[in-house]
């Protein structure tokens, strides 16, 4: 995984560290990652039933952390 690509790999590393499906990773806001949990809306989730809260792996944080310093390295800006 050390050859992928930032994004890719914080994608992949979301749905490993919260069990989550690929679609449900792929429609998270930056704003669903804190410093201690990934809130993952029942929006998202299949079948919407319950908005599930997951505490935060430090290496899923750590991969969020790269992707973001990439976002701001490529687009000038902070994430929305």
């Amino acid at each position: 995984m050390e050859e992928c690509p930032p994004k890719l790999r914080a994608a992949l590393s979301t749905t490993r560290f919260t069990a989550c499906r690929i679609s449900e990773a792929l429609s998270l806001r930056w704003s669903n990652f804190t410093a201690t949990d990934v809130v993952i809306p029942k929006a998202i989730t299949k079948g919407k039933k319950n908005t599930r809260t997951i505490p935060l792996n430090p290496k899923l944080g750590g991969e969020i952390k790269k992707w973001r310093e990439t976002w701001i390295n490529e687009y000038k800006k902070e994430p929305e």
